[in-house]
């Protein structure tokens, strides 16, 4: 499959100038274009350079166009060069560049700077709508993230946010629980003197990690986190500690890491109000009941409708991960065959969390984390998880799965292909069964019992 980005660069019939981990930049007869895949590769983020000259003349040039339909037009420097750029975001599935607006604004607003004109809206043949609103989408969880005084945003912040959002650039990012999801519910609350919450908003990316994000804090705070981009932040009326707790049922602690996970039945009770009438419905359009079950059943009621429905922010470790997903997984897949599954399985210095065995040959080998750090575009040779359960494929000689409360990741020996990708809420019976066959493969136990039944798999729970 073409990565969007190549798309992208074939629509415009463009000359690939160099290709990055994650990002092309390529150049067109209108401008040089730098395209990257956002953080949480959920987003795709298009700068379009228009071309350097006199500082005076692109403050001028700019000043005196309207805004793009569908981006931004931004005044850039760099390297002492100043030239007018458009700014553009896309969701990384679904879009039809052929048609997309950007083409013909790119187009128009350099065509406009080559002849020091205005760029004309009226030559655009469609309205724009942002693609994959974040606030369109079912929340699975609902998170409280935390600041202090540093973090929080003042009416400025907010309101760029917010231009920024409508032509759909979301680049407002928070630190969050490694297993947050795109559309995921947050409740902002601050820490200090205001202790409560302020803001609600929606994750706008799934969570991804960086250590060279800056923590704006007024304590000393470590830059190696989980981030996530958000919807423009909503102002609601304050939300206690107090209220907080109450709805809780006391259990609520505010230490540590900003991510907290809160139970459908606290978003439900808590008493959440827009601050001012004009964003009410904003509000109520972003302020939903999440949709992912937060009571974890006993393993013998598990059923696989009930693994899809379960809620990522309810595994708190990846033990649960282990014990809630993995091993009713391989309870279901494994169900008709007389192989058997070993938890923590020596594998050179290193223990694989699972190995699926065929009396005692191992024939698959299953790595479990709670969120996989997955690289934004870039290759999977980047991402330590993928490599972890790399050296014990290598090592054992079979096929893997790299598994987290998201997500079921199929690696095959030849690596000839990336990791087939099946989504543990939208998984169908088919691909259950793909899962079954990736991991079974060839084995004569896989072949030789046709009983319905439980299978051997064990694991550990917590």
């Amino acid at each position: 499959m073409m990565d969007p980005l190549e798309e992208l660069a074939q629509a415009m019939a463009a000359t690939i100038l160099e290709a990055e981990p994650g990002g092309l930049i390529f150049e067109t007869e209108a401008a040089q274009v730098v395209a990257t895949h956002q953080g949480g590769g959920c987003r795709l983020r298009i700068r379009a350079y228009l071309g350097p000259a006199a500082e005076e003349d692109v403050v001028v040039w700019t000043a005196r166009q309207q805004s793009p339909l569908s981006g931004l037009l931004e005044m850039v420097e760099d390297d002492a060069a100043v030239e007018p750029r458009l700014v553009f975001e896309r969701p990384v599935q679904g879009n039809d560049w052929t048609s997309d607006v950007l083409l013909e604004e790119i187009r128009e607003y350099s065509v406009a700077w080559g002849n020091d004109d205005v760029a004309e809206h009226s030559r655009y043949s469609k309205a724009f709508a942002v693609k994959q609103d974040p606030c369109d989408l079912a929340s699975e969880s609902a998170w409280l993230l935390l600041g202090d005084e540093a973090s929080f945003p003042d009416a400025a912040e907010v309101t760029a946010a917010r231009a920024r959002a409508d032509v759909g650039i979301f680049d407002y990012l928070w630190t969050a629980a490694k297993q947050t999801r795109v559309g995921d519910l947050v409740l902002i609350y601050f820490l200090g003197r205001r202790k409560a919450a302020h803001f609600v908003a929606r994750a706008a990316s799934n969570a991804f990690f960086a250590a060279d994000i800056s923590v704006n804090a007024q304590t000393a705070v470590s830059d190696q986190q989980w981030w996530v981009y958000l919807t423009p932040p909503v102002a609601i009326r304050p939300v206690t500690f107090k209220a907080l707790q109450a709805a809780s049922n006391d259990h609520l602690i505010l230490r540590g890491r900003s991510g907290r996970f809160l139970d459908p039945e606290v978003i439900a009770a808590l008493p959440v109000e827009a601050a001012t009438h004009e964003d009410k419905a904003e509000v109520r359009k972003i302020w939903v009941k999440p949709i992912g079950l937060a009571e974890l059943p006993q393993p013998a009621d598990m059923t696989m409708s009930l693994w899809r429905a379960l809620a990522a922010g309810a595994f708190a470790l990846e033990a649960h991960v282990s014990r809630y997903v993995v091993t009713p997984l391989l309870d279901y897949v494994l169900t008709g065959t007389e192989l058997t599954v070993r938890a923590e399985y020596r594998v050179g210095r290193g223990s694989a969390d699972f190995v699926v065995l065929d009396e005692d040959r191992p024939v698959a080998v299953i790595e479990v984390k709670l969120a996989i750090n997955v690289p934004a575009g870039g290759p999977w040779t980047e991402c330590d998880d993928y490599l972890q359960l790399r050296r014990y494929m290598d090592a054992l000689g079979v096929p893997g799965v790299l598994v987290d409360a998201h997500r079921v990741l199929l690696v095959s020996v030849s690596e000839s292909r990336p990791p087939q990708d099946i989504q543990r809420r939208q998984a169908s019976d088919a691909e259950l069964q793909v899962i079954g066959r990736h991991i079974a493969g060839s084995s004569e136990a896989a072949r030789s019992s046709g009983r319905r039944g439980k299978s051997a798999a064990t694991g550990r729970g917590c």
